[in-house]
């Protein structure tokens, strides 16, 4: 191993008086340092002159190098100098340039940010911006950030520092080869995902054109308008939300189908506990069309082993939000019997399989037909207190047809599930591939 070996140093080099620096110089000797190809470019902006030209400030890079801005008001409350970093500059943030925290200005205005995100000007004679932003964000180089971080509490890469960082510069021909490239690869990944999100979006305009269902965008919450209702639908005493839904085949709800239902549960409120493996479902896990137990809470294993059979999920429960905002009436469905609780705002549908396919309800009840009726039927004084109780929830009417044209219709949306599934995996190998051949090409 070569730490233990004597390593000789040229003397020229013993002005830097920095060991690390020196060897890990040696390790990048045919690289070139950042220095010679960036000049750091230091402009204070006063608030006048950044309301007047309406500039925004940094609000953060994250680990992908994606620019955060705050909103513009944010420039009449800020304190401390405000640097501007103008369009065509790099940046980088001083604590995370080492996880990928750097930018490459290119917006249609100058950005403002503090000293901790310094600006520097790109000699474009030398290198290719885009080339460079990329390059920045390889392992390789935030390998060098990383050692060169100083600072006990909050460790800094600082501008000399980051200035001594070498990277591989190749001809800028090839810089700009590389980056086509890769920038070809990643359209295509983008447009495998563009097509699996039309085949997505397509998913409810096919099922519903299936049922036949017409004038969905008409279900909306009419309250206190003038509203013409024939006599024969008087029965339901509901005037200020009584609507008319057409389809091709019956119109059904639980309220006036009973046999649709084998079951409607509120859940309970679980006693928790982080002494348990007991995990018990809440709103967070009910996301569309699947649960996702990373939100799941523990609870009490005897509270748990106690509660009754009914409390406790099964294979094809559909599970509704019954509170929540932004997520009051999200339906996803239970995969595989479980010991699973589901808490007081969830709602547990327990269908008739004979009558109605659990995926069918549950496709269905995620569409904007249903969900519609969700925002008409739930009840509350405010937004966050909102909530859809049992018996509005039988209210909810859609169409059934038979079971053999529900499997059907679920089967189909499978098929383009499928497809989805491919396409995003290929995206994502395309994205993994163009990382992958620059890597290769620019690191040999």
């Amino acid at each position: 191993m070569m730490g233990k070996f004597l390593n000789t140093i040229a003397y020229n080099l013993l002005d830097i008086w920095d060991i690390n620096r020196i060897l890990q110089d040696n390790e990048y000797e045919d690289m070139v340092p950042l220095s010679s190809l960036l000049t750091q470019y230091q402009k204070i902006i006063s608030k006048q002159e950044a309301i007047a030209k309406h500039l925004f400030i940094i609000s953060k890079i994250s680990f992908a190098g994606v620019l955060h801005l705050n909103d513009f008001e944010k420039i009449y409350s800020v304190k401390g100098t405000l640097y501007e970093i103008p369009i065509g500059a790099i940046t980088y943030s001083k604590i995370n340039v080492r996880h990928g925290c750097s930018y490459l200005n290119n917006t249609n205005n100058s950005i403002l940010a503090s000293s901790e995100y310094p600006s520097f000007i790109i000699d474009e004679n030398k290198v290719y911006p885009k080339y460079l932003i990329m390059v920045l964000r390889c392992p390789q180089i935030l390998k060098q950030f990383n050692s060169k971080l100083r600072g006990f509490t909050k460790s800094r890469v600082g501008v000399s520092e980051f200035l001594l960082t070498k990277i591989p510069l190749p001809s800028l021909e090839k810089q700009k080869e590389l980056v086509a490239e890769y920038e070809k690869l990643q359209n295509l990944a983008t447009q495998k995902e563009e097509d699996a999100k039309k085949i997505e979006n397509s998913i409810d305009e096919y099922l519903l054109s299936e049922l036949g269902v017409k004038n969905v965008s008409s279900l909306r919450n009419e309250r206190n308008l003038f509203k013409v209702i024939q006599y024969n639908a008087l029965n339901k005493w509901e005037i200020d939300r009584i609507y008319q839904l057409e389809a091709k085949y019956p119109i059904v709800s639980f309220g006036n189908n009973p046999n649709i239902v084998q079951s409607i549960k509120r859940g309970k409120s679980p006693h928790y506990s982080e002494q348990s493996n007991c995990l018990a479902i809440n709103q967070k896990c009910v996301r569309k069309q699947y649960i996702d137990m990373t939100y799941a809470k523990k609870i009490e294993q005897i509270w748990c082993d106690e509660i009754d059979t009914e409390y406790k999920t099964k294979e094809d429960d559909i599970l509704i939000n019954s509170t929540g905002e932004g997520t009051i009436g999200r339906a996803a469905i239970v995969n595989k019997e479980t010991n699973y609780i589901y808490d007081s705002h969830i709602l547990n549908v327990r269908l008739n399989k004979e009558e109605c396919f659990p995926h069918y309800f549950l496709r269905l009840f995620n569409t904007e037909l249903l969900q519609k009726q969700v925002d008409l039927y739930k009840s509350g004084t405010s937004t966050k207190q909102t909530e859809l109780g049992v018996d509005n929830l039988k209210k909810i009417s859609f169409p059934l047809p038979s079971m053999e044209i529900q499997r059907s219709i679920i089967m189909e949306i499978e098929n383009k599930e499928k497809q989805i599934i491919i396409l995003r995996n290929e995206s994502e190998q395309l994205k993994q591939q163009a990382v992958s051949n620059f890597e290769q090409e620019v690191f040999n």
